[in-house]
């Protein structure tokens, strides 16, 4: 089986550069894991161009129900072993369960794996763009 474009080794998760808008784009595949976690933020932080601050994450091919909370030990080692985001990152997630209940236990991931203070919650990438950008609020 061929890898897709931006594919990370050893997973289906895909990280690539849109150009056109400065952003990444990053595409969450399968199950959420603590290594899959980790390989994506390897690959964030080592990024040609230095940490990117504008950020898609899709979860639209994500297997939600995988988001199950990771427990004190499992979190301190993804913790320990990332670095963390740019601190004026803004990440737009796209493909979200729009449950409640599935967008906090992704902020509270996105805030404390990744110490990120900006993000929202979109129905599709034009609308991520555009806020990313600055065209909406």
């Amino acid at each position: 089986m061929s890898k897709k474009k931006g594919e990370l080794e050893g997973f289906k998760h895909r990280m690539y550069e849109n150009n056109k808008y400065d952003v990444i784009h990053i595409e969450v595949v399968g199950s959420i894991t603590p290594e899959g976690y980790m390989a994506i933020n390897k690959r964030y932080s080592t990024w040609e161009t230095g940490k990117p601050e504008k950020v898609i994450i899709d979860l639209s091919e994500t297997d939600m129900s995988s988001m199950v909370p990771w427990d004190r030990p499992i979190r301190k080692k993804v913790k320990d072993s990332t670095e963390q985001f740019s601190p004026n990152a803004k990440v737009a997630v796209i493909g979200a369960d729009t449950s409640a209940i599935s967008q906090l236990v992704m902020k509270i991931t996105l805030n404390i794996l990744g110490a990120i203070k900006t993000s929202k919650f979109f129905d599709n990438v034009e609308e991520a763009l555009a806020w990313l950008e600055g065209e909406i609020k």
